[in-house]
């Protein structure tokens, strides 16, 4: 569930917008708890909890990225358009996943998954050596 932790860094981000990004949080957490029920008790198909889950990240993608580029917008701050790029990147890797989730590819899922992640670790690693040198 790398939501969750994604979630408490972009809250620090974006302090000004944390009770949105706890009210995500929480909704990520009750998916992890129903999913474990599910498990337990077979409820419903897993199916329906995963497209549940992705319409869910789609629009935790879209409320990260659009308060995040306001918030660019207005204060514009270097570092925090990089770490927004680097959303960016791994936003595009997570579409092109859910992508091929659905068709079935699944090297196509993950190494589309990792190269977003990539991106992104690559793009914090240049924002930290930027703050360790101002």
């Amino acid at each position: 569930m790398i939501p969750i932790p994604l979630l408490q860094f972009t809250k620090n981000l974006l302090p000004k917008k944390a009770k949105v990004f706890e009210i995500l949080q929480k909704l990520f957490w009750g998916m992890l708890v129903f999913y474990t029920l599910n498990y337990i008790k077979g409820w419903i198909s897993v199916i329906l909890l995963i497209v549940t889950e992705h319409i869910l990240m789609t629009i935790t993608i879209l409320i990260v990225l659009s308060l995040g580029i306001i918030e660019v917008k207005r204060s514009r701050d270097k570092k925090l358009f990089r770490v927004m790029i680097g959303y960016i990147i791994f936003n595009i890797g997570s579409i092109f996943a859910f992508f091929y989730y659905y068709r079935g590819d699944s090297l196509g899922y993950s190494l589309s998954y990792v190269f977003g992640i990539l991106g992104f670790v690559l793009l914090l690693e240049n924002v930290a050596c930027i703050a360790i040198y101002e």
